[in-house]
């Protein structure tokens, strides 16, 4: 992201035509994306009049309408899923309440910035929670993989919560090095291009250590004892 300047106040000067109002611009406030006063003067004193006019150079009207459009969607989808099963997982609650309270920041601070962090958060507190289950002797992977997942062992839950925290992990600080380092289309598309497709090749690399810990399937005991 730019640099902020020097506000170069006084950049230029539009005097009305009876030498009481003023507006002044600085052509590299507000970020580099300008910024203008309005004063109006009584006798000898000059007062300036409200805020700060602050412009845009519409660089960011995208993301914005990305950010209402994403949070408005976050929630029908997380309302339906309530909808058909009466319930929400715990990671689609976190998921939802860091999404509306960084997009509700983007949106009422005119500040793009905060959407840009939630990816981080998220995979920030992801990792976290993961590692701190591991701390305690817990695979919280488990608790909410289960059921999708095939029957594995301890050894294989511990191993694949240790690579999914660390994995996020990786995952955080791979988004604030984007966001920061590069341009805002770059990081939209490695967002909708990068992150699902290294998400989808690690998660096939645990084939292996699933297939090694899964436990024996039912029918397999009944015919080993026959």
């Amino acid at each position: 992201h730019p640099q902020q300047r020097c506000p170069a106040q006084g950049f230029s000067v539009a005097l009305s035509d009876d030498g009481n109002t003023a507006i002044v611009g600085g052509a590299f406030d507000n970020v580099n994306t300008g910024a203008a006063w309005v004063f109006t003067r009584s006798g000898d004193v000059w007062t300036q009049l409200g805020n700060k006019l602050v412009g845009t150079d519409g660089k960011h009207e995208g993301i914005f309408i990305a950010t209402g459009t994403f949070m408005a969607a976050t929630v029908a989808a997380i309302g339906v899923y309530w909808f058909r099963t009466r319930h929400i997982p715990l990671s689609q609650v976190i998921t939802l309440v860091i999404v509306l309270v960084f997009g509700g920041l983007t949106l009422a601070l005119d500040d793009p910035r905060f959407i840009k962090m939630k990816p981080t958060m998220i995979y920030v507190l992801f990792s976290a929670i993961l590692f701190g289950g591991l701390a305690t002797g817990r695979s919280l992977l488990r608790v909410v993989f289960e059921s999708a997942f095939p029957p594995l062992d301890e050894a294989g839950w511990r191993i694949l919560t240790m690579r999914w925290a660390m994995f996020f992990a990786v995952l955080a600080v791979l988004n604030e090095a984007i966001w920061r380092n590069f341009s805002e289309e770059f990081w939209v598309s490695f967002k909708l291009f990068g992150f699902l497709p290294l998400t989808m090749v690690f998660a096939m690399l645990q084939m292996g250590v699933m297939n090694r810990h899964a436990l024996p399937k039912p029918a397999d005991n009944q015919s080993q004892e026959s």
